[in-house]
Formats: C-alpha cells, structure tokens, sequence
C-alpha cells in the first residue's frame, strides 16, 4: 500500500487525490493502521484521530491554499458534478431517503474539504469543494417520486 508504482504514487496517495469521502478516509485508515494496538478495531482509531479538533490555524492554511488554487484554476465544477452524480447513484440504491442522504454528505464535505487531519490532495480538496454548493443544489432539486414511492433521479 505504501509502495510507489511506476506512476510516482502509493496506492494510499492515489486514493488521497480522490475526492470521494469513501477514499479519504480508507487512505487515512491506511495511513493510521500502524498505530492500532492488537485486536483494535480502526474504527476506534479513526474515532481517536478525530476526536482532536483540528487546529484553527491549520484548518485556515488549508482553506486558503485552496481558495488559492480555486483562485489560479476556477472550480473544478464538471469533476465535482461527476463525484456528486456517482454518490447519487450510490446512495439511491441504499437509502431511503435520498434527501436527507444528501444533506448529511453535503454537511460532510463541507468539514471534510478543509480539514488537516485528512491526507487530501489540493485538487481533490478542490473538487470536495465544488461538491458541497452541487450536494446543496442536488438536495433541493425536487424529484419524481412514482405511486409506488420509489424516488428516480
């Protein structure tokens, strides 16, 4: 997992450039798998890492450096139109409530986006970025629902 390939990166770096929450904190379980004791759960881990509030300086260098980017480069809005309708499409199939499932990931990356604890590229920070405005815009574009009260997108 920590082994460069032939394309300069680790497989914990690639899924550090991804902009899915899936990823980001898979790569960060990764990354932290060596502080688990014997017979501990990550979960544990994960809940210990982040159960330290990151640093105000830190979480404000990393919104800086990508309003920075966001500067020079522009949202990436199409990259972050296809991670939100991928999410969408997953998370049609398992939750009930598509709205609501769309509201707590839109309050998820609006965290998620700027927070040091995570190994986040700039890119896919400013792609987490451009997801949280289309997550809310997703959220309150009403959608069909048929008699049988299944929800379509």
């Amino acid at each position: 997992m920590r082994a460069v390939a032939d394309d300069g990166y680790s497989a914990i770096e690639r899924l550090e450039h991804s902009p899915l929450a899936d990823d980001q904190m898979l790569a960060l379980a990764l990354r932290l798998s060596d502080r688990r004791t014997p017979g501990e759960p990550m979960e544990a881990v994960l809940d210990r890492h982040f159960r330290v509030d990151a640093s105000p300086v830190a979480q404000e260098a990393q919104r800086r450096a990508v309003w920075r980017a966001v500067d020079a480069n522009g949202l990436p809005i199409e990259r972050g139109s296809h991670a939100v309708a991928n999410l969408e499409r997953r998370l049609a199939g398992r939750e009930g409530d598509l709205d609501r499932a769309l509201r707590r990931h839109a309050a998820l990356y609006s965290s998620l986006w700027c927070d040091p604890r995570i190994g986040a590229s700039a890119s896919a920070r400013r792609v987490m970025l451009a997801m949280v405005s289309l997550l809310h815009e997703r959220e309150a574009t009403p959608r069909f629902v048929p008699r049988g009260g299944r929800r379509t997108i």
